[in-house]
């Protein structure tokens, strides 16, 4: 049965909707008929892509097509070599790419184990425990504190039930429930406390509830099916280099047209025209693009796995590069998911706290000094009797016998009157009344950091903690002898605590609650009563907290004579009377990193947003501490908004708060349809949908869902925000080293081009064989340009604008440049070929040729290098695999040239010394020649810069 309303029903009314008892539960044969029916409590799971077709995916880059093209043709006319050569080439890197992702995905293997495995049901009048996948519609689950909820329901009974939704709804604490049916029908996830979701979980007390959504019909199923729904596009990068392989198809196909109609016009055999067109082909495509493209990302990614970043696609290192947006879930990404007390207000004086999350480290600090104490003040009033048991100076510094404090470290010191003695205490021995309450009026512990319980107690916990107590110690002291526990209704906690002659209640919950059941405060000299202006002054504390998005707690106390009290008589009977001791502001806390990481991002010219369900004032709390400028919207005006107007205004806006997973899906959108290139960090359930629909998906990897680390490519194993601006800086130096090498790659391919068709155009030879346009543009070219590939940063990379995604590699002043050089490498080399022929016959011109050619390259790679600046820098030897590479070329050449097996496969012949020198010579004139070119340039700029405007 579908019902939206749910949560509109009485308990009665849900139950009779789905025809069941809730004393009995469902019978064997309901809940049989009903699984039939409904199906099993699971959510359906995308057919994983075989292996097979992922290794066929690396075929699909069209430089690759279009060298199995050429392989072909150089087959189909004999030149077998020539194919096999290419083929593996084309094969290598296939492997290599294949490899690495899919060590990838076993890495991020998702856990499976997301769902509750068992639940406890009433069925047949009695408790139960099945396989909660076998839960149905109508089942009642029995669930308790540190259960995870096995599907959607509603609650039919709760006793001081609290519920931590942050992986579905975005709430940083824990949200109490209740069972009353609401009234209004159209409410968010997060506001109705009277459902159960699947996936979250029991943080306090008990429940009852009645299923009433299995598997894909429950919200997180609606997740899932979102998830599934989107669609993956292609990266940056592979839309370039896509781009690139068809200009360099275009023209290679021009150039061979020509080339082949020359050569056939001159009456050469159509397969020697056929052979020469191959080596054109393969001058003109840069065979070693794919291969050193694919191994610079492997660097890339293994250069971020080692700074706890992994991914799971090979070409979303280079994504995060050109990323100009950061769409960042707020709790447990940008914050710590650890409620922390930040500031409080205690005998009419604020106090701040410093520390962040549940690491005692930290310090209470008041405003300024208070008023020294007189005799006057030190009498201690009749009702101010809270027994101290020698705990005023634990960890103060402060002697239990003696009335001087002992010398520590600067404190601001609060002069407080204890039990008559009329001593002055510490900052921690004045807070003790303060404080206590925290440390025995909780069921929760923090122990090395770790919160075993609810969050916002795990907070007091701490607070007490920098106070200097010890909260176990103190539980050992006091135990508890009657509690009434935290209810929604009544919104406070009460325990009793023997000492003494007397029994100690102690209370925390909503300030107003507590206010208005108390008839005393405690004020710097001692208990007084609570009159208008007292209460006027804790209410405007109370304001001044909640205006800096505090969730704001109050403590109070009640001595009872112990002849009066019974423990098992009516607690409710001492609900009123006492004194208000104090308030304490909680929140969430940003990560210490992430506003360097986001000021980080800015100067890179990268926009962050926040995206929370949590609410409108904590969010842009949090936006202002973390340095976010701009407007903060909820997720009800971004449904008022059209598309047009999300488009106009998302740059402006900074904060989205109380939003629902589909407002997620449509703010990347809307940044995506204006040009962005979109990044969406984030750990829980409801991130994932907006996870798959962005360029770049980036999960955690410790408090993140399985379901979440599944939708991402990219997972952190540090939960740490300040990891994603390190991965894009790690991406836009990837993306830099690809352009050196495509810069490097493209002017051998133009200088190939160029040579040969002056060749033909001057009546000449062919230059080079295929064979050796193959060694070129694989053997020589590849292992310079793969270190290339791993270039430490440009100095000011992250001060730089993002590239626009519409920006092309091949821009028209670079192309230019790469014209230039190929036409220094097509005169010097056509002009020692022509020497070589000249004075030493055809196979000594193309050996003094293939060489020439290949040193060109040897100097062109400093080019690549420093594309405006001059390569002659401090940083000119820092790149050894380069200079390893470089030496391994030449070595290689000089075996080629004058080894005689190598001879005969490259058709080559030893060079004099004296050619060796002159083709070093020549080939060193394309980067001298360019360094002059940057010079003047330089030159030029700084005169125009240097001309007084008028």
């Amino acid at each position: 049965m579908h019902i939206n309303g749910w949560h509109t029903l009485t308990p009665e009314a849900a139950t009779a909707a789905l025809d069941v008892n809730a004393a009995h539960g469902l019978t064997t044969l309901e809940a049989d008929a009903r699984l039939a029916r409904y199906g099993e409590n699971k959510l359906i799971e995308a057919t994983p892509r075989p292996v097979w077709l992922k290794f066929l995916d690396q075929f699909r880059n069209f430089l690759v097509i279009v060298l199995l093209f050429a392989a072909a043709l150089a087959w189909a006319i004999g030149d077998l070599k020539d194919a096999v050569v290419i083929l593996i080439v084309v094969l290598f890197n296939a492997s290599l790419g294949f490899y690495q992702e899919r060590r990838a995905e076993q890495t991020l293997a998702a856990l499976k184990g997301m769902l509750a495995a068992r639940a406890r049901v009433r069925r047949n009048a009695r408790m139960e425990e099945i396989d909660a996948a076998l839960l149905v519609p109508g089942d009642i689950v029995l669930l308790e504190a540190g259960d995870r909820i096995p599907a959607d329901g509603r609650l039919l009974a709760a006793h001081s039930l609290e519920i931590e939704e942050a992986a579905l709804t975005g709430e940083s604490h824990a949200v109490g429930k209740s069972v009353a049916a609401l009234g209004q029908a159209e409410l968010p996830l997060g506001d109705r406390v009277n459902l159960l979701y699947m996936n979250t979980v029991v943080t306090r007390g008990r429940a009852e509830m009645l299923v009433t959504a299995t598997g894909m019909d429950t919200e997180m199923g609606k997740l899932a099916g979102m998830i599934a729904d989107a669609e993956e596009s292609e990266t940056p990068l592979q839309k370039q280099l896509d781009m690139l392989g068809k200009k360099l198809a275009a023209i290679a196909g021009v150039v061979v047209t020509v080339i082949f109609a020359l050569d056939f016009v001159r009456g050469l055999p159509w397969t020697e025209a056929a052979m020469t067109a191959v080596a054109l082909a393969v001058a003109a495509i840069p065979e070693g693009l794919p291969a050193v493209v694919t191994v610079t990302l492997s660097i890339g990614m293994w250069r971020m796995a080692q700074n706890r970043a992994i991914l799971k696609k090979l070409s979303a290192v280079e994504t995060l590069g050109s990323t100009t947006v950061i769409c960042s879930d707020k709790t447990g990404t940008l914050t710590l998911n650890q409620m922390t007390a930040r500031a409080g207000w205690f005998a009419g004086r604020r106090f701040a706290v410093s520390g962040e999350g549940y690491r005692v480290e930290g310090a209470i600090t008041f405003d300024s000094l208070p008023p020294q104490p007189t005799s006057a003040n030190l009498s201690v009033p009749a009702h101010f009797s809270l027994p101290f048991k020698g705990r005023a100076g634990v960890g103060m510094g402060v002697d239990s016998m003696d009335t001087n404090p002992i010398p520590h470290e600067p404190t601001p010191i609060l002069t407080f009157p204890l039990k008559g003695k009329g001593r002055p205490a510490s900052a921690g021995g004045e807070l003790l009344p303060f404080l206590l309450p925290m440390t025995l009026c909780t069921d929760t512990r923090v122990r090395d950091g770790q919160l075993i319980g609810d969050p916002t107690e795990g907070a007091l916990w701490v607070l007490a903690q920098k106070g200097g107590l010890d909260p176990e110690a103190e539980q050992d002291e006091q135990p508890r002898i009657a509690e009434i526990p935290f209810d929604s209704a009544h919104k406070f906690m009460a325990t009793f605590h023997h000492a003494g002659a007397t029994v100690e209640m102690f209370i925390k919950g909503a300030p107003d609650v507590l206010l208005a059941r108390s008839t005393h405060s405690l004020a710097e000299n001692g208990e007084q009563p609570l009159n208008a202006a007292a209460r006027a002054a804790i209410e405007a504390e109370n304001e001044h907290l909640a205006v800096q998005a505090l969730r704001v707690l109050a403590v109070a106390r009640r001595i009872i004579p112990a002849a009066d009290f019974d423990p098992a008589g009516d607690l409710w009977a001492w609900a009123e009377g006492w004194t208000f001791l104090g308030l304490a502001g909680l929140m969430d806390p940003p990560r210490p990193e992430a506003k360097a990481a986001i000021a980080r991002c800015a100067r890179a010219g990268i926009q962050v947003k926040m995206i929370t369900g949590d609410h409108k004032i904590t969010a842009a709390a949090i936006a202002r501490e973390l340095g976010l400028a701009g407007e903060v919207i909820e997720g009800r005006e971004l449904d008022a908004m059209s598309e047009a107007e999300l488009s106009r205004r998302i740059d402006g806006i900074s904060v989205f708060a109380r939003v629902a997973p589909e407002h997620k899906v449509k703010i990347v959108r809307a940044l995506k349809d204006d040009g962005h290139i979109v990044a969406m960090t984030g750990d829980g359930v409801n991130d994932a949908p907006a996870l798959k629909a962005a360029d770049i998906g980036v999960a955690m990897g410790i408090t993140g869902t399985a379901v979440t680390r599944e939708a991402a490519v990219m997972v952190l194993t540090d939960d740490n925000f300040a990891t994603i601006v390190k991965a894009v800086e790690e991406g836009r130096v990837i993306y830099d080293n690809i352009v050196k090498f495509v810069r490097f790659q493209l002017s051998t391919n133009i200088g190939a081009i160029l040579t040969v068709l002056a060749a033909t155009l001057m009546g000449l030879p062919a230059p080079f064989t295929a064979i050796q346009l193959l060694w070129i543009n694989i053997i020589m070219d590849g292992p310079p340009a793969m270190t290339l590939g791993v270039e430490p940063a440009r100095a000011g990379i992250m001060r730089e604008q993002p590239r626009r995604q519409s920006a092309q590699i091949l821009t028209g002043p670079r192309l230019a440049r790469l014209a230039l050089y190929g036409a220094i490498v097509m005169v010097g080399t056509l002009y020692l070929f022509r020497h070589g022929l000249e004075t030493h016959g055809q196979t000594y011109a193309l050996t003094l040729a293939f060489t020439t050619f290949v040193l060109f390259q040897f100097f062109n790679v400093f080019n690549a290098r420093a594309e405006k600046g001059s390569v002659f820098n401090a940083h000119f030897f820092r790149n050894g695999k380069l200079w390893l590479a470089l030496m391994g070329v030449l070595a290689l050449q000089v075996l080629v040239v004058h080894w005689p097996p190598a001879q005969g496969v490259f058709g080559t012949t030893a060079l004099e010394p004296g050619d060796w020198f002159k083709a070093v010579a020549v080939a060193s004139s394309v980067l001298l020649l360019d360094e002059a070119r940057k010079a003047a340039s330089r030159l030029f700029t700084g005169r125009r810069a240097s001309i007084p405007c008028v």
